[in-house]
């Protein structure tokens, strides 16, 4: 199913900070080059959290992790190959020549998702 509605995972929390300009054109790109999914939604797990180190984006309102079990694929590596070629297309749609978006995708199985931040440092 063709991705067109961003959804947040229920219990997740968010500060006003967590949408500022620069994170509302990471969530924008996200959705925009979403692969489809079974659903039609791009589920954001998680934004603000409490620290879990001391570098943790997500403490400073400035990473959003985007679910990966609905991604419409074969099977798991196939699902790892999807989410990172969506990397891929958000990275061309950022055009970002500095570097300050970073992407991982990790985890596994249901766990596995892109962790997506800004870093302007």
């Amino acid at each position: 199913m063709i991705t067109e509605t961003i959804a947040f995972k229920e219990n997740a929390s968010f500060k006003p900070l967590n949408f500022r300009p620069e994170m509302v054109a990471l969530m924008t790109a996200l959705l925009v080059t979403a692969p489809d999914t079974t659903d039609g939604r791009m589920v954001i797990t998680e934004g603000h959290r409490p620290a879990r180190h001391t570098d943790d984006a997500h403490t400073w309102c400035s990473a959003f992790d985007i679910r990966s079990h609905n991604v419409e694929a074969a099977d798991g590596d196939a699902r790892k190959f999807a989410m990172w070629e969506w990397v891929s297309r958000v990275r061309q749609r950022l055009d970002d020549p500095l570097g300050s978006y970073q992407f991982a995708v990790h985890g596994e199985g249901l766990n596995m998702h892109i962790h997506a931040e800004i870093d302007p440092r």
